[in-house]
């Protein structure tokens, strides 16, 4: 039997569309993933004031697989990063470079820690909804890095999950126009960003044979602090004050309702956060404005 694309309706009433995943044993798809990073600094001090920015690009291939289905429509699945680049340009206008596929980079911490990243399978639990419960693998990628600083977490490879080929929340029978809502909470360098997210089912259409439901997604960020990630002694930090000012995401995302997975999604991220330090010999105010865009487009699937 084919896939259902559409739920019956009423005969007058709206179609509705099916935008959970629907997991099959064995199926793959690879997605090209492209983020840029861009993070400029303000500090002022008295009456002098210094600017930096530092971009990051990354370019990567990931696959997806999924592995077992419950009989509760759960399933489990690896992501496995097939390889990554990380340029890193600094405030200076040097460009360094790094490729998980050759044996040394530019940036000897950031190409370690994409070469421990790059083949490394990661087991992902994730329900029938969508929503993730658990991955797993990370302490292999762990065991190939002394600098355990630098180490990613098993939450910032659930933010890569949620990020690729499924839809998160969504209901079996979505009408266009409709809503739902979703919470997210991520790492930062500075704590935990908390994303309130909204999605809409915006439209559906035929791509060459393929219909494609669009989806927007629209999140208010917040930043809860954490002291034990700021830099400096423990006076600094006594004397720190750190808030997000402002911080949104805007997303759109291609959905295969044939195969219940995403076909590309576009992601735009600003944050600005407003750091004063104040002690006894001297005060100042770092304000960082933090852009995110990132890119996920399926090349191949099967």
């Amino acid at each position: 039997a084919g896939i259902a694309l559409a739920n019956d309706a009423a005969p007058d009433g709206p179609e509705s569309f099916d935008l959970t995943p629907n997991f099959v044993a064995g199926r793959t798809a690879r997605y090209d993933v492209w983020t840029l990073r861009r993070r400029a600094t303000t500090t002022r001090m008295r009456n002098r004031s210094h600017s930096a920015e530092v971009l990051t690009e990354l370019k990567s291939e990931v696959m997806w697989s999924v592995d077992r289905v419950n009989a509760d429509g759960s399933a489990v699945c690896t992501m496995t990063l097939v390889y990554m680049t990380a340029d890193l340009t600094l405030p200076t206008g040097t460009v360094q470079h790094n490729d998980s596929r050759r044996g040394s980079g530019d940036t000897t911490y950031l190409h370690s820690v994409i070469r421990a990243m790059a083949g490394a399978p990661l087991r992902v639990r994730v329900g029938a909804d969508g929503r993730i419960a658990r991955v797993s693998g990370v302490s292999v990628i762990e065991a190939q890095l002394g600098d355990k600083r630098h180490v990613p977490t098993a939450l910032d490879f659930e933010e890569s999950v949620a990020d690729l080929a499924m839809l998160i929340g969504a209901s079996a029978a979505m009408q266009i126009g409709q809503h739902w809502n979703q919470k997210y909470t991520w790492n930062h360098p500075m704590g935990l960003l908390h994303h309130d997210t909204r999605y809409t089912l915006d439209s559906v259409e035929d791509i060459e044979g393929i219909p494609i439901a669009n989806v927007s997604a629209q999140a208010r960020v917040t930043l809860e602090p954490d002291q034990q990630k700021w830099t400096g002694g423990a006076q600094m930090r006594a004397g720190m004050d750190i808030r997000m000012t402002s911080g949104q995401v805007d997303s759109q995302i291609m959905f295969d309702l044939q195969r219940h997975e995403a076909v590309g999604r576009n992601t735009i991220e600003q944050r600005t956060i407003k750091i004063n330090v104040r002690n006894k010999t001297f005060s100042l105010t770092n304000v960082i404005e933090e852009t995110v865009h990132s890119q996920a487009l399926r090349i191949a699937e099967q």
